[in-house]
């Protein structure tokens, strides 16, 4: 056995090591709180979540394809809560929230929900990596014949038109505007575009992108917020840029300036209720940021802000009803609710209710009776439908996504621009998704970006069947 040999045993050899020693700690931190008091728990809830992200960032370190698995569906999941919880539990427990969202978790068992959360997120951590294996080969596309200009002139005039023109689908029952999608779509196929030129273009091309998403869809700060995930994953996913100095200060600089846009856009809002920001554009309110900082209840507003108040304590006051409660079992119906998408309630009284309007109804009947409604994230819709049940059901749904994901989107082979720019946005959507935006939305927003990009594939589908007829 020669040095190199051994030398690759040796790493091998340690890597198994450290993923043991990872795994006994998450395993270890699932059922720590049993051990503590109440009042313990309460104190140590925030660190809990946050010890249980860094092991899921040390396992992905040590299963390799790092760059893809930090972007993947599953790793955004154990992020989003994760960091959201941790978050919301330090500023629950220091009184940052609305005195009302405070009052919704004055008896709760933080210990049972700390159990139930952390065994969702050991067996989501465990899932990162596993997909279904397949001896054929990824989505086999024909290699594009668009022109760049011409696909950057289709993406900003999808932003710019929908800008104008809101995109409604009150006909099928549907609330509120859905132009969201195709400024989005417009707004991914520019940055896809992009990503091929130099650095000296490249970045000023996004940021004009994510200020122009900021200035045509302030009212609906994630979809521009979002776009960020797209830059992530095609500079260091697909474009593979190489990860030093000037990208960690690039990716700085991108975070900051996301900050900034955020707090802007809720500025125009309403937040901080300041005179005469309704005739600015977002881009003038920037100048606002440093004075909202600088107010009382900055950290009541920035929790709002970036709906931790929220996301935190209706997701938490979720899982203790269910928990409290042993009769509330869905058996799975808000994720059966889109087959009955186009049946009215009023011929099926029994059809499906959304996760939204189950969890609403059972907390607040008047809140949801006035039209109000407040989401729970995608573990509280597990626990819901299936209970304890769905800790275990959660691990082959994702090896599920994570299969889709990987051939859809970490293929060298899948290349395609229209294609690309379907499964990123569906990325994007998928923060939206765990957020709890429900199964329904998801399916409408995955058919509609195909709808916004079927003219550029007509078109491009076109161009090849003529080159090759010759």
């Amino acid at each position: 056995m020669n040095q190199v040999q051994r030398f690759s045993i040796s790493a091998e050899y340690l890597t198994c090591r450290a993923l043991a020693i990872v795994h006994f700690g998450l395993f270890s931190l699932c059922f720590l709180p049993l051990l503590l008091s109440e009042s313990q728990v309460q104190a140590y809830e925030s660190v809990n979540y946050l010890l249980i992200f860094f092991l899921a960032v040390f396992r992905v370190l040590l299963i390799g394809n790092r760059r893809f698995l930090f972007l993947s569906p599953v790793f955004l999941l154990i992020a989003y809560v994760s960091l959201n919880n941790s978050v919301g539990a330090f500023f629950y427990k220091n009184g940052f929230f609305d005195d009302y969202l405070l009052y919704l978790l004055s008896f709760q068992d933080v210990q049972h929900k700390l159990l139930v959360y952390n065994a969702f997120l050991l067996v989501s951590v465990l899932s990162l990596g596993y997909t279904f294996k397949s001896k054929g080969k990824s989505f086999a596309f024909f290699k594009s014949s668009l022109r760049k200009e011409a696909l950057i002139a289709y993406g900003l005039g999808l932003m710019l038109v929908f800008s104008k023109i809101e995109f409604e689908l009150t006909a099928l029952g549907a609330q509120g505007s859905m132009s969201a999608i195709p400024k989005s779509i417009g707004a991914i196929l520019i940055i896809i575009t992009a990503s091929g030129y130099k650095t000296l273009y490249r970045l000023p091309i996004y940021f004009f992108v994510l200020l122009m998403m900021s200035a045509v869809s302030f009212e609906d700060k994630r979809q521009a917020i979002l776009l960020i995930l797209t830059i992530g994953f095609i500079e260091f996913g697909i474009k593979r840029r190489k990860v030093g100095f000037a990208s960690i200060m690039s990716s700085i600089t991108v975070m900051i300036a996301g900050f900034f846009l955020i707090v802007a856009m809720s500025i125009k809002r309403g937040y901080g209720s300041y005179e005469g920001v309704d005739n600015q554009s977002v881009l003038n309110l920037i100048s606002y940021v440093p004075r909202y900082v600088s107010e009382d209840f900055f950290l009541q507003a920035i929790a709002n802000n970036l709906e931790i108040s929220y996301a935190y304590v209706h997701s938490s006051n979720g899982l203790n009803i269910a928990i409290e409660d042993p009769d509330i079992f869905l058996f799975g119906s808000t994720f059966l609710k889109p087959a009955f998408l186009f049946i009215p309630r009023f011929v099926y009284p029994n059809k499906p209710r959304s996760m939204i309007d189950q969890y609403t109804r059972t907390y607040s009947p008047g809140v949801r009776a006035r039209g109000i409604s407040h989401p729970v994230n995608l573990y509280v819709e597990f626990f819901w439908n299936f209970r304890y049940l769905g800790i275990l059901l959660i691990f082959p749904c994702f090896v599920v996504i994570n299969t889709i994901y990987d051939r859809f989107l970490c293929s060298k082979e899948n290349l395609y621009m229209p294609a690309m720019a379907v499964g990123l946005f569906m990325l994007n959507q998928w923060v939206v998704f765990i957020r709890g935006s429900g199964l329904e939305l998801a399916i409408l927003d995955l058919v509609f970006s195909i709808i916004f990009l079927s003219p550029i594939i007509i078109y491009d589908s076109f161009i090849n069947q003529k080159a090759r007829a010759k």
